[in-house]
């Protein structure tokens, strides 16, 4: 995802026209843009410089050359990846005896290992075939200075996934300063990104392909749904104690149920803290605005959407199967 980024660095000015430059945020500029433009630098790949916010008196940086040295405060455009998110037209290079796959995007280069698929009745592997295809996030890595991020990915495929519930007890202390933070950042980000979802015409195209079919939970009493902004202000919840069932869906707004409650659960589940949960829940719908603000991004037109009408049928499978399918494989 595309996002501005605050950073610092030094700069070495050694050019006599650069040191007597009346226009000192001008020069930095130009110094940044040739070290940091195009490269991965403080765990991003920076897009470009977009200002200078402060910048320190020339100093000596005390090697006999003549060159003096700069501190300076910027800011910039830049792409991080987080797990989850889907890389929009990546193209395939290469693909090798273990099936292991190649490809590369805009900013990432990006490995796939080979993937087998398992069912009740049979396995197989899928193979990419040469061609531009959407590929999601596992693991990032920003190698500094090198001009693209390495990724692991996996492949757009269909797959079961099952509601998970987590169980929480009544709080002996509040949630920390720290997760609490964390929680809050989540939630402006999220603000910052529906503001943009949904406003266009090609955002409003691609939120079926965000949508699952999963509708039911593994919880009896279904009326008991919430919203993330409804949990993260239900104290009462928190001191009962009980049991949050998380499903695969994507919820229309921050105000819609994506969850549930109930006091009572004695299928499987994960322990958690009740802070955890709610962070867990807000990074969930976090990426997929992400992923859906980024096809808007990518295909802004209706032409644009209408052309790749292959690309649309690798996302579509992205969806979860049938309800009773997904409540067969969590009951397993």
């Amino acid at each position: 995802m595309l996002i501005k980024k605050v950073l610092k660095s030094t700069i070495t000015v050694a050019d006599p026209k650069d040191i007597l430059s009346p226009d000192r945020p001008q020069m930095c500029m130009k110094y940044l843009t040739a070290m940091y433009v195009g490269k991965n630098y403080a765990s991003c790949h920076i897009i470009s410089v977009d200002r200078i916010l402060k910048h320190s008196w020339m100093q000596s940086n005390h090697q006999f050359d003549g060159s003096f040295n700069i501190d300076v405060q910027f800011e910039v455009s830049c792409i991080i990846y987080i797990q989850g998110e889907i890389i929009h037209d990546c193209e395939v290079l290469d693909i090798d005896a273990k099936n292991t796959t190649i490809a590369k995007s805009k900013y990432a280069s990006i490995i796939v290992p080979s993937i087998e698929i398992k069912t009740d009745k049979t396995s197989f592997k899928y193979v990419f075939q040469k061609g531009i295809v959407p590929i999601i996030v596992q693991e990032v890595k920003y190698r500094p200075n090198d001009t693209a991020v390495t990724v692991l990915g996996r492949a757009c495929i269909p797959a079961l996934f099952p509601n998970f519930v987590f169980k929480f007890d009544p709080p002996s202390t509040r949630d920390s300063p720290v997760l609490n933070h964390n929680l809050e950042y989540i939630l402006s980000q999220i603000s910052e990104e529906e503001k943009n979802v949904g406003k266009t015409e090609s955002s409003r195209n691609f939120e079926k392909f965000f949508y699952k079919f999963q509708k039911e939970t593994l919880f009896s009493d279904k009326n008991k749904g919430f919203s993330l902004k409804s949990i993260h202000n239900f104290d009462e919840l928190e001191k009962k104690g009980g049991y949050i069932c998380i499903t695969d869906e994507l919820p229309s707004s921050l105000t819609s149920g994506q969850f549930y409650y109930a006091s009572r659960y004695d299928g499987p589940c994960l322990t958690m803290p009740f802070g955890n949960i709610k962070a867990l829940i807000a990074y969930k719908y976090y990426v997929d605005l992400i992923n859906l603000s980024g096809l808007s991004r990518s295909f802004p037109t209706k032409e644009s959407f209408q052309s790749r009408s292959d690309l649309w049928s690798v996302y579509k499978m992205l969806k979860i199967a049938p309800s009773s399918q997904s409540s067969d494989a969590a009951a397993e």
